[in-house]
């Protein structure tokens, strides 16, 4: 079976399928990512290249998968033919992304909302859709994929680690948020201390972003 992983990053999961005796490939369009992937010994193969490039790859793979990667570009649907273009006959392709505005928090602090606000104006900004998730399979049926099947997953956070996945989704999108004009430094400070709040409080329940599966035969 032959595998390819679309905005692999780092190659995480690339490596994974990679040791289980898969004919592994991964592509992702950030030379550093890309360079980090090659940097771990594995069969795994890695290159650089955009996802609307994808038949320049010159292989087509058994499934084809990609993972909160629609929910940052302007075309999803462009995107998803890209992926079928690479896809054998019979093929499988395979999309995940989240819905943003699906986060669950209780005790449900203010910045928690802020934190989703600022979070979907950045993703806009760049012509993209935070809440993509719950369009994958209306998109999928658009495409053309066979039977399309979809699920969608909630989980909840536990663990200091774990309930610390919005405060550094925040810190990561910092300067973009200010850069764009989104919000302040004051504001996003604020938003930081509500979210750390409560993700340092041990009875709070905090759940990622809800994430849609959609899987489809090319």
């Amino acid at each position: 079976m032959s595998f390819l992983d679309v905005g692999c990053g780092i190659g995480a999961l690339t490596h994974r399928v990679a040791a289980l005796g898969i004919d592994a490939h991964g592509v992702d369009q950030d030379p550093g990512f890309v360079a980090r992937a090659q940097a771990k010994q594995s069969p795994a193969a890695f290159q650089v290249l955009e996802v609307q490039r994808l038949a320049e790859h010159g292989h087509r793979f058994d499934v084809v998968y990609a993972r909160y990667l629609l929910s940052h570009l302007s075309d999803p649907l462009a995107a998803i033919h890209a992926m079928k273009s690479v896809a054998k006959p019979g093929g499988v392709l395979v999309v995940e992304d989240i819905d943003i505005a699906t986060h669950i928090a209780e005790p449900r602090p203010v910045a928690m909302d802020g934190y989703i606000e600022v979070y979907s104006a950045v993703i806009r900004k760049r012509g993209a859709d935070p809440t993509l998730g719950k369009r994958l399979f209306h998109l999928t049926h658009e495409a053309g994929l066979h039977s399309p099947r979809a699920s969608v997953q909630l989980t909840a956070l536990h663990g200091t680690m774990a309930k610390q996945l919005s405060s550094l989704t925040l810190l990561g999108i910092w300067e973009a948020a200010i850069a764009e004009n989104i919000a302040s430094e004051s504001e996003l400070e604020e938003i930081l201390r509500g979210l750390q709040t409560l993700e340092s409080n041990p009875r709070s329940v905090i759940t990622a972003a809800a994430t849609h599966q959609v899987f489809g035969r090319v």
